[in-house]
């Protein structure tokens, strides 16, 4: 029976269509020269269709993340391992003498140190002398200033508890304390010296001119004198007390128990004396000593003060009278009084003024 031309074109496409590999007749030829031809057209739809483990993929980022953490730190440490090591100081010890000298050998820099002026201006330092380590003058040298460094911070604590004994015991029990042994207050003195020295204005130095501007005739008491400063530079006749005796100008007495007679003088000077807890008993014992009409001179440290008022008016109530007050200066409060008239020891009014103590640097 003839075949239609349809047939015919059935059989030809049955006859080109691919033949699925028979295991059985395929050779190992053939599965070896060609085994991505085999699985390449049904490899998109097993990739399609296989599930996503989402644990290995987040295992996987985790691991890429962990590995760029590593590799920063690594880069750190290479960067610090390149940056150049600071030098330790290089001490040297020597003990030549009493005190130990320490010799710090400093890295050098390039750049020199600079420090910035008030206006602004950027001005390099000059740079700290080197020590000889070889020669034995400048050793002794700095051996002798360590002492004196030393011996400064023993006066310095000396005089901070001296000066506290003056401000908080009564006049009667500073003197016995200092009679018992007058070289303390050589060093009292001293440490009294190097704070003055920081004083932009003096108190004595206006009571000096005020006194020099008046008649020569004048009989003057300086009531704490210390060393008899006063009386070295007036040519009046000055009346020096102090618990202790500095020199030959100086008369050795307990301040409320001054050896004049009444009405005897006619300027009295206080200059930062009103130490003890009885000050009051001074200025009763200044009343019996001038004259009417006397001067009362007071400069005392200003942050004793609580209240200004309040100590002239006080101080009023004693027999004298408030001519004038200078308060503009940093450090101290200048009173100047007239005596009125006499006042007995009876009944005294209180009056207060804080301890002036210094602050241990």
């Amino acid at each position: 029976m003839a075949q239609t031309s349809m047939d015919k074109s059935k059989d030809k496409e049955i006859c080109d269509a691919p033949r699925r590999p028979n295991k059985n007749t395929s050779t190992e030829k053939g599965a070896k020269e060609a085994p991505e031809l085999q699985a390449a057209p049904y490899l998109h739809l097993v990739l399609a269709k296989a599930p996503i483990n989402n644990r290995d993929v987040d295992a996987q980022q985790s691991a890429d993340s962990g590995e760029k953490k590593r590799n920063l730190v690594k880069n750190k440490i290479d960067e610090s391992n390149d940056r150049p090591k600071k030098k330790k100081k290089r001490k040297l010890k020597l003990n030549t003498c009493d005190e130990e000298l320490v010799f710090t050998k400093k890295v050098k820099t390039h750049t020199r140190p600079t420090r910035v002026e008030p206006n602004g201006k950027i001005e390099k330092t000059k740079k700290k002398s080197k020590i000889d380590i070889n020669d034995p003058n400048e050793i002794k040298q700095r051996c002798s200033l360590l002492k004196n460094k030393m011996l400064e911070r023993l006066s310095g604590s000396q005089f901070r508890f001296l000066n506290e004994k003056l401000y908080k015991t009564t006049s009667d029990e500073a003197y016995k304390f200092f009679t018992e042994d007058p070289s303390l207050y050589q060093v009292y003195h001293n440490g009294y010296q190097i704070q003055m020295a920081k004083w932009p204005v003096k108190p004595l130095d206006i009571i000096v001119k005020e006194i020099k501007s008046r008649s020569k005739s004048l009989v003057v008491a300086d009531f704490g004198c210390g060393d008899a400063s006063l009386a070295a530079r007036v040519t009046n006749t000055v009346h020096s007390f102090d618990l202790v005796a500095l020199n030959d100008r100086v008369t050795e007495c307990d301040m409320a128990h001054v050896p004049l007679e009444d009405r005897s003088v006619d300027i009295a000077v206080f200059c930062l004396s009103l130490m003890g807890t009885n000050f009051i008993d001074y200025l009763v014992e200044a009343n019996r000593v001038l004259k009417f009409n006397g001067l009362l001179k007071i400069a005392e440290i200003k942050a004793r003060f609580k209240s200004t008022e309040i100590f002239t008016k006080i101080i009023q109530r004693l027999g004298f009278k408030l001519l004038n007050k200078d308060e503009s200066h940093k450090m101290f409060v200048y009173f100047n009084l007239k005596k009125l008239n006499g006042i007995t020891k009876g009944g005294l009014p209180k009056l207060k003024l804080k301890p002036c103590v210094y602050k241990k640097r």
